[in-house]
């Protein structure tokens, strides 16, 4: 009853997240732990709380992916900012230097 209780978790795991392959499903198929007749909650237990460690230090280190990205995006936007003010400083000075020497003439 308890394997079928386990097959069930992650099947349902597999359908709300369908882009884990089949393989690592059956690993994860594995890696559960037998639980024994009397509740078993204490073995079930410490496999939940490893998996959340386990996810958690996957999603801290998303974080810090995150915010190398958003400092990234950040130093192109002032680099294409400036650029894009000496792009368009170039045709005012040509005009500029233009209008000048028209008008000494």
């Amino acid at each position: 009853m308890d394997q079928v209780l386990a097959c069930s978790l992650v099947l349902r795991v597999h359908i709300a997240y369908p882009y884990i392959s089949t393989a690592r499903l059956d690993y994860q198929m594995q890696r559960t732990p037998n639980l024994p007749n009397n509740n078993g909650w204490s073995e079930w237990g410490k496999y939940v709380l490893k998996e959340l460690e386990r996810l958690n230090d996957c999603y801290e280190e998303q974080q810090k992916v995150m915010q190398q990205i958003r400092v990234e995006i950040a130093t192109l936007k002032v680099k294409s900012s400036v650029w894009g003010g000496i792009a368009g400083l170039i045709p005012s000075l040509g005009l500029l230097i233009y209008y000048i020497i028209k008008n000494v003439k």
